[in-house]
């Protein structure tokens, strides 16, 4: 089955039109939250304004020395992401519909697999990107609806729920990268534009905590909506493709 690209954003809005009071209370405790937290508490290093091989190297080497020391907390919040993601693929996939209490326990139970997979797309996509650029997008499209696998076929072990996920996406691979780079680059150009809201204000000396606790949420904020977005379009992706591959005798 070819997906119809505006349908399937279609049917992503429908679902936040439907859901949208449950959305915002599940991303906000465990999209916006962790994201909002990391900036308060885990500033980013600011580059210098100068240009130069030699400042360019030294600002490689502070961002290498900053991931080293942060690790954790980067690991932490991808982890509390991930959950969140896969309690809200347990809300809007089941057959039955189950409470949030209920959700958050089947997250829990799938979460080692849901980790696991996503490392494992994570892996082949990173491998197709240093062997060549275009493997390595057209993989992130081919891998796009792991989550939304582990969590609606929760029969399935890490290499079964990928090589599903590997199977309804044939056919659609670029179409559902094209899905991927339409929701980070809105977020990134979201993203940018409180950056240099930051960086201006910074320049100019007006930036006092409260301003820039302000700028870290709008960041905050900006990232949840784009991790949300995500689940709602594997979401609505996974509907219309499970429909044309039913899960038995995949």
């Amino acid at each position: 089955m070819r997906l119809d690209f505006a349908g399937v954003f279609a049917d992503a809005l429908a679902l936040w039109r439907k859901e949208s009071d449950l959305l915002v209370r599940i991303a906000g405790v465990f999209f916006f939250l962790p994201a909002y937290a990391f900036r308060l508490f885990v500033p980013v290093p600011q580059p210098a304004p100068e240009a130069g091989e030699a400042t360019a190297e030294a600002a490689f080497a502070q961002m290498v020395q900053w991931f080293t020391a942060n690790a954790h907390w980067l690991l932490a919040e991808r982890l509390v992401e991930l959950f969140g993601g896969a309690v809200l693929f347990a809300l809007l996939l089941a057959e039955r519909r189950p409470t949030a209490g209920e959700a958050m326990a089947a997250a829990l139970r799938r979460l080692p697999v849901y980790v696991l997979v996503y490392a494992a797309a994570m892996a082949l996509i990173a491998a197709g990107w240093m062997i060549f650029i275009l493997p390595g997008l057209y993989l992130l499209g081919r891998t796009f609806l792991t989550g939304a696998v582990v969590m609606a076929e929760p029969g399935r072990g890490p290499g079964d729920a990928l090589v599903r996920a590997f199977r309804l996406t044939q056919g659609n691979g670029w179409l559902l990268l094209l899905a991927t780079m339409v929701i980070f680059s809105v977020g990134y150009f979201g993203a940018v534009l409180i950056g240099e809201l930051y960086l201006g204000l910074g320049l100019e000396g007006f930036v006092g905590d409260a301003v820039r606790a302000l700028l870290d949420a709008l960041g905050a904020t900006v990232a949840a909506a784009v991790a949300l977005a995500m689940v709602l379009v594997q979401t609505a992706a996974y509907r219309r493709l499970s429909e044309s591959r039913p899960k038995h005798g995949i």
